[in-house]
């Protein structure tokens, strides 16, 4: 099984509210899922956090107990009935609708030091700035701080980049995704 150390996998900040940090993090590996980047180790390992933690019930326990190893359309299928199990409905998750959510995510933690904007930055640009199924514009301010990083790499520019200002753009222009997903 291939591991890419460039995936963002860690929870998303502050979304959503109120919500236990384990179905956060479920809820982003659903999102790094629609993006074409499956953990199956942690997603069965999340899903046996949430079973220990008395949430959710036998779809999450199933997803806790799934082979890691086994087709990753299983797991997917697992993964939805698990979250919906939880109050979330993320079996038609756009591609888009997951970028936003890793990438709020991801700028949050560059708000509070939990990750540096220098890999948010690569990251965006490597995997979502030229795809079609984005808003790019959405994005700029991240393919911008990573063409700042890498000016910065070649002596072109003195100044660090301002990864925070990044990090509060794509937050002030974009909403949370996640309110779409709860089932009411």
């Amino acid at each position: 099984m291939e591991r890419r150390p460039d995936l963002p996998l860690s929870t998303p900040g502050p979304e959503p509210v109120g919500v236990p940090e384990v179905v956060r993090a479920l809820l982003t590996m659903r999102a790094l899922d629609v993006l074409g980047h499956r953990d199956p180790v942690r997603t069965t390992t999340l899903a046996a956090q949430a079973v220990a933690l008395d949430l959710g019930g036998p779809a999450t326990v199933a997803l806790a107990a799934h082979d890691p190893e086994d087709d990753p359309g299983l797991l997917e299928t697992a993964l939805v009935a698990c979250l919906a199990e939880l109050g979330w409905r993320t079996a038609s998750m756009s591609f888009e609708e997951a970028a936003v959510h890793v990438t709020r995510g991801r700028a949050a933690e560059v708000l509070v030091h939990d990750t540096d904007g220098r890999s948010v930055a690569r990251w965006v640009q490597d995997h979502l700035a030229w795809d079609e199924r984005v808003r790019s514009a959405v994005f700029s301010d991240f393919v911008e701080l990573n063409w700042e990083y890498d000016e910065f790499d070649e002596g072109l520019q003195r100044d660090v980049p301002d990864a925070r200002r990044a990090a509060v753009a794509f937050l002030e222009g974009t909403t949370p995704v996640s309110d779409r997903w709860r089932q009411r």
